[in-house]
């Protein structure tokens, strides 16, 4: 897209490359009535975000219990693996914050940006840190919160799809409010 201005020439809007993602058959790799995928990231201590990943952690025990108290299945997976932003290390984290130590799953990370993709459209609900986890669940129709932690990316993108109050600000968490 293409805007001319009588003030700057030739301005690109550029869309994400997440947006144009087609999801491809996979095996599920769970079962049962309601499967709810969780993300969390586990930044590197130098990198500004609104709280600690401590205290993120503590929020998605809260939910995980919440849902698992209603017979949910929690599955936990990674979007990414590197040495400063561990989705496996973020979810270790929140399950050892965990007050119900059942019904939940680890789903091994594999560098297959496919099977990761097409995996949120296994969900029938999704609670995630990360900003194109939230854009392909909603390219797949699954029902999604965002949780905003830095620079109001994943706020944005929610806003501009119309579901700003299914996002929430990690500074602004009340389980009540959720």
């Amino acid at each position: 897209l293409l805007i001319k201005s009588d003030v700057i020439d030739d301005i690109q809007i550029i869309g994400d490359p997440a947006l144009s993602f087609k999801p491809t058959p996979i095996a599920t790799p769970f079962d049962g009535d309601l499967n709810i995928g969780m993300n969390i990231r586990s930044m590197g201590i130098w990198e500004k975000q609104y709280i600690s990943n401590s205290d993120i952690s503590k929020i998605f025990a809260q939910i995980a219990d919440f849902f698992i108290d209603y017979g949910a299945n929690i599955h936990f997976f990674s979007f990414t693996e590197n040495m400063h932003d561990s989705d496996t290390k973020g979810a270790q984290t929140v399950i050892r914050n965990m007050r119900n130590k059942r019904n939940y799953s680890i789903i091994p990370f594999k560098n297959d940006v496919d099977f990761t993709c097409s995996l949120l459209g296994k969900f029938d609900y999704l609670v995630s840190q990360r900003l194109h986890a939230c854009i392909l669940s909603w390219l797949q129709s699954v029902p999604n919160i965002g949780f905003d932690y830095q620079f109001l990316k994943t706020m944005d993108f929610m806003s501009s799809i119309g579901m700003k109050d299914y996002c929430v600000r990690t500074d602004q968490f009340t389980l009540d409010n959720y």
